[in-house]
Order: structure tokens, then C-alpha cells, then sequence
């Protein structure tokens, strides 16, 4: 890297600490280095995304917290040339170790001394005209069904993967936004296996195939005799997926009365059946899908929002280039839909 692009380089800190930030801009006050901050994995993964990416990452290891390896992780799925400068404490040797072995280009201990940190960033910034376009990611490739695969063979694939592993991670619904037949199937299934509920039963239902109150009774079951036809009990696809997941498409369909429901299911974890006076347990994530707006999606579909609370709401998507494939189709938007990261 010239000497003038080194002068006026972007470094991003990754770190839950303001102070740290401060820190940081106190050693470097001689250069010209833009210093940003990004205070969740999800946060950095989406500012190495933009076309201002930064040229080193500074990434805060505290000890006894894995967040920051599992960033690192997704850092070098996405952007495997981006250099990665750990900061860690002195008693988290581990952490140290295995950020390296991830492919971490230094280590830090803290506290750092200006002279040091100068030292570390500069040294990086001259290496990485060498490192750029001399490495890609390998092409990974996850089996979700018997006829389905996700292949992250590009950088926009791969980006959307390194999301869907994040919100793997933290039990929260998720709302994905897409054309029909664009994969947002797909993707909730990709999610639901990278997740730790993987084990655990995966249902899709299409809400637009429901009328009247069959929908409620498809998702929570009603109990014997509750209306003619009635001659048995029936357990919900809620009380089925009990640990696993369920994926709502269409979500456009699903009338006032049910989401009230899955608002219980979201906040409370149980139900009552259609006709029935027993609360009933139950540990089931929901996905949701649509093709229409994400904004309106999330003032429309309360039980979203109003769980996890209308600001963690994310409000960044992510777009697949036309002709990437996730099956066959162009792929998804994908938002999550609360701010646990």
C-alpha cells in the first residue's frame, strides 16, 4: 500500500468499550487513520460489507467471551484478505491462540502502548497490497435437504451465509423478505441447521393456503368436539416443533387473532388449543417470510416487533447480485428481526 494510502487508512474496532475507541484515537492523534467503532459482530460484518471497508480490523478479545472469535470467524468467511489485529488481556492466552489459529494477523495485549499499536497497524497496511486479489475464499457448500444446497461460491453468498450463521446463534425471529421462488425457504432452513436446533423438527407452512380459522388450528391444535368434525383432539404444528422451528411463508395471511397467539408463543412459550383451557408448553423459534416490504412487514406483524421491541428491529438487507443461486432462483433479502448480536 503507497505510503499516502497508509496515512489516511480506515481501521475499525470491534469492541463493546467506548472508552477504548477514545483510547485508540489518543495513540494514533499524529496520523491520518479514520478510526470507527463497531460494537457487535453483526454491526462489523455489515461495515466490512460497504464499499469504504476498512483496511484493518481491531478486534477486542475480553476474556471468557467467545463473541469475538466467532466475528472472527465470519470475518474471514466474508472478507478472507481483510488483516484482523487481536486485543486481548493478558489472562486470555486461549483466546489468543485460537484467534491466530483462525487466521488472526497479530496479537495485542492490553494495555497497549501507542509506539506498539502504530507499529502493528502500519505493518499490515504495507502488507496488504500484496495479499489483494492473491486469495478467495474456498466455495462452501451446505446440504439442507435431500434435493436443496446452499453453495457460498461468491463474496455476495458468502455474505449472506456469515448472516444466516448469526442469527443461527441467538434465539430470535427472523423475518426474510423476498420474490416468490427467490429461496427465502431456503435460507430458513439454512438458518434452523447452522442453529442448535438443528436436531429438532423444522415445519413450513403456507399461510396463504388456509382459510378462515384452519390456520389457528393448524399451528395450535383444538380439542375434541370444539366444532363439528371435531371427533379427536389434534396437536398444533406449535406443540409438534417443540425445540425446532417453524417457518411461516406468506405472512401477509396470517389474520389478527393468530398473531396475538404467536405473540403468547414468543413471549410467554405456550398456547392454547382452539377450544382448550390448558396452557400448553412450548420452545419453538419462529421464521417468517414474505415478498412484500420489510418496513411495512414489521409495523404489520406485530408479534415480531412487539416481542422483541419495535427498535431492535434491524434495518439493513442484504442483496444477493442477480443470477447468484441459491437453488436455481435469484436469492433473498434477509433482515434480522431482533438486536441480540
Amino acid at each position: 500500500m503507497p505510503a499516502t494510502a497508509i496515512g489516511t487508512a480506515r481501521i475499525l474496532l470491534v469492541s463493546r468499550e467506548p472508552a477504548l475507541s477514545r483510547s485508540l484515537r489518543s495513540f494514533v492523534g499524529d496520523q491520518s487513520w479514520q478510526i470507527e467503532q463497531a460494537f457487535s459482530g453483526l454491526e462489523a460484518l455489515e461495515r466490512v460489507e460497504t464499499v469504504n471497508s476498512a483496511n484493518v480490523v481491531l478486534l477486542d478479545v475480553r476474556p471468557g467471551n467467545r463473541d469475538a472469535l466467532h466475528t472472527l470467524r465470519w470475518l474471514r468467511r466474508v472478507s478472507p484478505e481483510m488483516p484482523v489485529i487481536l486485543l486481548c488481556h493478558g489472562r486470555n492466552t486461549r483466546e489468543a491462540l485460537e484467534g491466530l489459529q483462525l487466521g488472526a494477523r497479530d496479537c495485542l495485549r492490553k494495555p497497549v502502548t501507542p509506539h506498539e499499536l502504530k507499529a502493528v497497524i502500519e505493518k499490515q497496511l504495507e502488507k496488504s497490497t500484496d495479499r489483494a486479489g492473491g486469495k478467495s475464499a474456498e466455495e462452501q457448500v451446505d446440504f439442507i435437504g435431500e434435493d436443496c444446497s446452499f453453495i457460498s461460491a461468491s463474496p455476495a453468498m458468502r455474505r449472506l451465509r456469515a448472516q444466516a450463521e448469526m442469527l443461527a446463534r441467538v434465539n430470535v425471529p427472523v423475518l426474510i423478505r423476498g420474490e416468490n421462488g427467490s429461496g427465502k425457504d431456503v435460507v430458513a432452513r439454512l438458518i434452523h441447521n447452522l442453529s442448535p436446533r438443528r436436531d429438532s423438527k423444522f415445519v413450513e407452512i403456507n399461510c396463504a393456503a388456509f382459510r378462515g380459522d384452519s390456520l389457528e388450528s393448524e399451528l395450535f391444535g383444538y380439542e375434541r368436539g370444539v366444532f363439528r368434525g371435531a371427533a379427536h383432539g389434534k396437536h398444533g404444528k406449535a406443540e409438534l416443533c417443540d425445540k425446532g422451528a417453524i417457518l411461516l411463508d406468506e405472512i401477509e395471511h396470517i389474520p389478527a387473532n393468530v398473531q396475538a397467539k404467536l405473540l403468547q408463543v414468543l413471549q410467554q412459550k405456550q398456547f392454547y388449543r382452539v377450544g382448550g383451557k390448558t396452557a400448553i408448553k412450548t420452545d419453538v423459534r419462529i421464521l417468517a417470510a414474505t415478498n412484500g416490504g420489510i418496513d411495512r412487514a414489521l409495523a404489520e406483524y406485530s408479534f415480531f416487533t412487539t416481542a422483541q421491541g419495535r427498535d431492535s428491529a434491524a434495518t439493513r438487507a442484504f442483496h444477493a447480485p442477480h443470477g447468484e443461486t441459491i437453488r436455481a432462483p435469484p436469492p433473498i433479502i434477509l433482515r434480522r428481526a431482533a438486536g441480540k448480536l
